[in-house]
This record gives C-alpha cells, structure tokens and sequence, in this order.
C-alpha cells in the first residue's frame, strides 16, 4: 500500500487505530520502575531537635537542625518475598520503587556495632528492635531510576528493623534516631557535689514509662549500657530512704542546666530543650537528713532557659490534596505520549487528505481534452475566458507531452474539418464541372477560378467546410 492508495477506507482505518493507541497507551505503557504501582520513600535522620519527627528547618537550642542520613543502602523484604536494596534519591531519602503492596519488614544501618543510639518510628513512635543477623542472597538493588542488578548482604552490620504496610502509590516512613543517655547522683545539702550512695532510690522516665536504674559502684545510677531515650520526654523519680526528705533535683548538659516540671518527686524535661541528640542528661539529687515533708515548687528553682525555636512555615504540613486530584508521576508520560500520538495522526491524515484532493484534481484536468489546435482565435478566447471562471491555470490545461495534437474525439460540428493529406499522392480522379468538360456544344463561359495565394487555382468550397487546397494542373 503506497502513500496513492492510501485514502478514503484506509486513512480512515489508520485514524482510528491512532485513536486506539492513545487511549490504551496510558494504561499499557508504564515505565518498568513502576510497573507494580507501589513504591516506599523512607526518611531516616538525626534527630537533632529531638522531637521526634523531621523538623525541616527547626534549630534546636544550639543552632543545629535535623540531618538526613543517606549513605549506604537501605534494605525491604516486601509482601512478596523479595528483598530488595534501595539507596536515596536526590531529595536524601531511600527510595524503593517496583515493589509489593502488603505488609513488609525495613532494615536501614544505625550506629554499631555495639548500640550507641535509639530509633524511633515517628509515626508511631515505636522504638525499632536493632538486630546483627540480617542477611540475605539472590536479591536486587534497584536504583530510584528503576535500575536493577543482583545484590545481597551478610549478617554482622547493625540494623534497625520496622515493619512497614506497603499501599497503592508511593508510602512514606520518617525514623528518628537519637542517642541521649541518662546518669544521676545523689548528694546531702551542704556538700552536694559528693555523691554518696544509700540515700535514695532512683528510676528514670522515658515518655512517661519506667526504666530501672542501678548503682554503678561510684555513687552514679545509671541505666544498662543499651539503653537510650527517645523523643519527646524524660525525667527522674527520686524516693528518699527513711530518715531523709528530697530538697532539690537539677538537670545539666555541657551546655548548662535545662528547665525542669515537677510533680511530686518526679522531675521530666522536654527532650527539644536539650541542646544536642547525642550525649548525657546528667540529673542531681539533693536529700536532707531528717523528716520534714518534701520541698515544694517554690524550693525548685531552675535555671531558666530560652524558649524553643517557632516552627516556620516549611514545618506546617501542607494540606492534603482531594482523592483523585493528584496525577500519578509515572501517568504523565504515557499521556503526554498519547497528546503526541493524536496530532501526528492528525497532521498526517490532514496532509494525506490534501494530497488526495491535489491528485484528484490534477486527474480531472488532465482528462479534459486539448481542442484549441484547431480552434479559431475567437473560439480560444472563448475556451481560456470559459477556464479561468473555472478557476483553471493555462498550465494545468495543457495536455502531456504527445498528446497536444491529438484531434478529440468526439469533435463539435464548428470545428469539423476536411483533413488534407500530409504528402502528396496520385491525384484523385473527382468529375469535372459542367463548364469545364470539353463540350463543343456548350456555349456557356468557364467561370473564374479563384486564386489562391501560391497562384494555384480552387473550385469554390463547399458549403459548411473549411476550404480544401488544390494544386493547378500546371504543377
């Protein structure tokens, strides 16, 4: 089929089937790095605010703000069985595209080997379990291009461990990891800067939950090596033994003493006051001798510290667009290709139509056939006059080459001629007019030939023809 066949039934065919392409190409085309419609953008950071989420461009109270971590992999073991190694992005989160929707299992590297901080899934704020035996072989790294190549891991890393629900779209996870620790000592009024040991029972708080604590042997109660606290409180409970009262707690940093909420003999801090994510909170216990009733609020009196930093407007979560008012990112290809499939067939079924009507037309002139060879100057004026109201150029009137004297075939009575022959041949025996037969009875004159412009003589012509041309006798 050849670009002259190709009209009427068949463009029309050729349209529809584009029409056919566009529809289904948004649906059918689908780039491979998202061909399962699931992808999970994870976030893990030092929460250096400590409060528990990303705070985006919040300082805490000395300058810092939260930090992204992005080296290395990250590590899903999805719904289907897969695992999966992502790595981040250019915004410095860990991207996993192509993969299953259901429940799945997150490993991500924290600091190790040994524990030296704790995680904190933000939307929960669940503390993530830390493992050393994560390993696996035979799974894929899958960039967040969508590119993939054969990866595994070996157990001895430490990892921390969240379970995850994988849904339509893109999930997101934030996980905050700090490392605040807790000690604290005890010291009698008067000479308070020398702990001693005996005089009271101490327990940590962490979000309102208690966390034993123990003598270490030099008068510090600390808490196990493995244990640190999360956002977004914590605190002490001090309980004097018999015989003692409590008269003050404090707490300090290497940056000063921090604010302190009393209750009772329980003592608790926001955990954003603290000017670092990682580091000691080291809180001090003051107990007199004797058994008059506990110090009130007004005993307490803590250092005051500046207020925390306002949110700006980057920590005010957007809200939430309406369902279906969001494109999917990967959709914008596939329709966009589908756009560029409409108007190329568009255009080409435009061109082909017009290129079909110039054939068509250029068919119908050349069949109208050449009659002026033989037309009298008044009947050309009358033909080219007729053709240009037609809106036909002398160009396209013109027949091909061979064809431009060829006589019509079914010629009008006015330009009907007596065709004279090419070469001269025998002459043709034709009776002769009375006058001129060799008569001596006849006694009427010959009349007058009529010259014609080579000096040869004609009969007069014959009525509704054009005039024949004769030679004389003579010649």
């Amino acid at each position: 089929m050849t670009l002259r066949t190709l009209r009427g039934p068949h463009a029309g065919a050729l349209l529809l089937l584009a029409l056919v392409v566009a529809f289904l190409m948004p649906w059918v085309y689908i780039p491979a790095a998202h061909a399962a419609g699931s992808s999970l953008r994870v976030t893990v950071f030092d929460d250096r605010v400590v409060d528990g989420v990303f705070s985006g461009n919040t300082s805490n109270k000395s300058g810092s703000r939260d930090g992204k971590r992005s080296d290395g992999f990250a590590y899903l073991h999805d719904a289907s069985g897969a695992w999966i190694a992502g790595s981040s992005d250019a915004s410095g989160d860990y991207y996993f595209p192509n993969v299953a929707a259901g429940a799945g299992t997150l490993y991500f590297a924290v600091d190790g080997p040994e524990v030296k901080s704790v995680v904190r899934d933000a939307a929960t704020g669940a503390v993530l379990n830390q493992r050393t035996d994560v390993s696996f072989s035979g799974g894929t790294y899958i960039d967040p291009a969508g590119h993939q190549s054969p990866h595994s891991l070996d157990a001895g890393p430490r990892m921390a461990e969240a379970s995850v629900s994988i849904g339509a779209g893109e999930t997101k996870g934030e996980f905050a990891i700090t490392g605040i620790q807790a000690v604290a000592t005890v010291g009698l009024e008067g000479n308070s800067l020398k702990p001693v040991s005996g005089h009271a029972d101490i327990s940590f708080l962490s979000n309102g939950a208690t966390i034993p604590a123990r003598d270490d042997g030099s008068a510090k109660y600390r808490t196990n090596a493995d244990v640190f606290f999360p956002a977004t409180t914590m605190g002490i409970t001090v309980k004097p033994v018999k015989g003692f009262h409590l008269v003050n707690v404090t707490a300090e940093t290497t940056n000063g003493e921090i604010n302190l909420k009393r209750e009772g003999n329980t003592f608790t801090l926001q955990m954003e006051d603290l000017p670092f994510s990682v580091g000691f909170v080291e809180f001090r216990a003051v107990v007199r001798e004797g058994t008059s009733a506990s110090p009130t609020a007004a005993s307490h009196a803590p250092v005051a510290v500046s207020e925390s930093a306002a949110p700006t407007e980057s920590t005010v979560p957007a809200p939430a667009p309406a369902p279906g008012a969001e494109v999917p990112a990967w959709l914008w290809p596939s329709v966009i290709g589908a756009v560029a499939v409409l108007l190329i067939a568009a255009l080409f079924w435009l061109w082909l139509r017009n290129r079909t009507q110039q054939r068509e037309e250029a068919a119908r002139h050349a069949a109208l056939p050449d009659i002026t060879a033989f037309a009298t100057p008044e009947q050309r004026e009358v033909l080219q006059r007729k053709r240009a109201a037609d809106g036909i150029s002398p160009e396209d009137a013109v027949l091909p080459q061979g064809a431009a004297h060829a006589a019509p075939e079914r010629p009008g009575p006015e330009l009907s001629v007596a065709p004279a022959s090419s070469a001269p041949g025998p002459r043709e025996h034709r009776p002769r007019a009375p006058w001129k037969q060799s008569s001596s009875s006849s006694s009427q004159p010959s009349p007058p030939s009529k010259a014609s412009p080579d000096g040869a003589h004609d009969s007069a012509p014959a009525t509704g023809t054009l005039p024949v041309v004769r030679r004389s006798e003579q010649d």
